[in-house]
């Protein structure tokens, strides 16, 4: 897989996927442009992580705290995994899929 099928995966730009992996811009666009090639080794490392990511659907940069939003329903609170799961969808005020063992 070459770098820019990689990035395009993660749908990332060659500055955010630059940043994701450390690597530096000038050198996502040698490499996405043929002005240089990527040793093989780097390609194989990077294809892996990029697979990982892909699927733990990572991000570079983490939601920041909102002291507006409210605290969930504490599970010890509730009798029933359910009851406490409807609690806490009713809180967020958004519909959510629930995925239970």
């Amino acid at each position: 897989m070459e770098i820019r099928e990689m990035r395009m995966e993660l749908g990332d730009t060659q500055n955010e996927f630059a940043e994701r992996y450390q690597i530096p811009f000038r050198t996502i666009q040698n490499w996405e442009n043929g002005v240089r090639r990527p040793p093989e080794y780097v390609l194989k490392l990077l294809e892996k992580q990029v697979k990982k990511d892909l699927v733990n659907r990572k991000t570079s940069v983490l939601p920041r705290y909102n002291p507006k939003k409210t605290d969930l329903p504490k599970r010890e609170n509730y009798f029933g995994s359910i009851v406490w799961l409807k609690a806490v969808r009713d809180c967020i005020g958004e519909d959510i899929v629930f995925a239970l063992d």
